[in-house]
């Protein structure tokens, strides 16, 4: 029997400006975004607003974690804020002032953030300081695993460092390539990285081997699921494709908007997709032959 993999929109909201940063809760599929002004957008899974508020700093990087229940605001000044689902501050910590990107663990249960100097720092669940991590290059990307807490912190020139739920560095990586991001799976044992024209290159840890998938058009940014079965990458030019672990495409089409970030729910049933404009739009999954889910469009495969 042909596998069938259809797609249909969720919800979308017009943010009303070009958006700075993209998180969305694996588990609950709440949706936090930011501008690169001075807005935050809480969003339910279903669509509906939480919460929208003007703040009185430039957000540069905002993460949700999978429950939902805890926000976490990076701003340009380098200040790390955890505020609760109903948008009140919890704590708020100054970290340093040359801060590029944030990370987290899946419950917040740490906070990684880190500098354009070649270092990372470690601040606990309760917004005290914890270590500082020097690293042999600048880290432009910092991901956290998801199931085993292991970090990976990668440079722009293709180092790429691994330390463990610790933060004890345990590896490295030095990769003849570009970084442009860096995504991760579930229990870290594959990396995924955009390769623009390319397409997308992926390393298994196990083997250090690396692949490449080709959707077919120059990637910008790419999500992962938790499962490892799918991810979605998208590009500047309107293209979105839903592809297999395997490299094997499952759904595509070609819309007028430029995409420019993109994220996966853990379950792989759910993605989110940001234009240049600040458009946000949540595209449900559905695998199967079930008849009855109307609305969905569909690729055989």
């Amino acid at each position: 029997m042909t596998e069938k993999l259809k797609v249909r929109q969720a919800w979308a909201h017009n943010h009303g400006a070009a958006l700075e940063s993209l998180s969305m809760a694996g588990g609950s599929g709440d949706t936090l975004v930011c501008d690169h002004r001075d807005s935050i957008t809480f969003i339910a899974a279903d669509g509906k607003i939480i919460w929208k508020r003007k703040v009185g700093f430039v957000p540069l990087e905002v993460k949700v974690t999978d429950d939902g229940r805890a926000l976490f605001v990076l701003t340009y000044g380098g200040k790390v804020l955890r505020v609760t689902r109903d948008g009140k501050l919890e704590w708020e910590l100054w970290v340093t002032k040359d801060v590029n990107k944030l990370a987290i663990k899946s419950l917040g249960q740490a906070v990684v953030v880190s500098s354009v100097k070649g270092r990372f720092h470690v601040i606990k669940s309760d917004g005290k300081r914890g270590r500082i991590v020097h690293t042999p290059e600048p880290v432009a990307h910092v991901r956290i695993s998801s199931a085993s807490g292991r970090l990976f912190a990668a440079s722009a020139h293709g180092w790429v460092g691994l330390y463990d739920s610790s933060f004890n560095p345990v590896g490295e990586y030095n990769l003849d390539m570009r970084v442009t991001e860096v995504e991760v799976s579930r229990k870290g044992r594959k990396i995924f990285l955009p390769a623009r024209k390319e397409g997308i290159n992926v390393i298994d840890l196990a083997n250090e081997e690396m692949v490449t998938f080709h959707p077919g058009f120059a990637v910008s940014k790419i999500g992962v699921d938790e499962t490892g079965k799918r991810l979605v990458a998208v590009s500047l030019d309107g293209n979105i494709a839903i592809m297999s672990v395997k490299g094997d495409i499952l759904w595509k089409t070609k819309t007028p908007h430029s995409w420019v970030l993109c994220e996966m729910n853990s379950a792989g049933e759910k993605f989110v997709v940001v234009s240049g404009k600040g458009v946000v739009i949540c595209y449900e999954l559905f695998s199967g032959m079930d008849k009855s889910k109307s609305g969905f469009d569909y690729l055989e495969v």
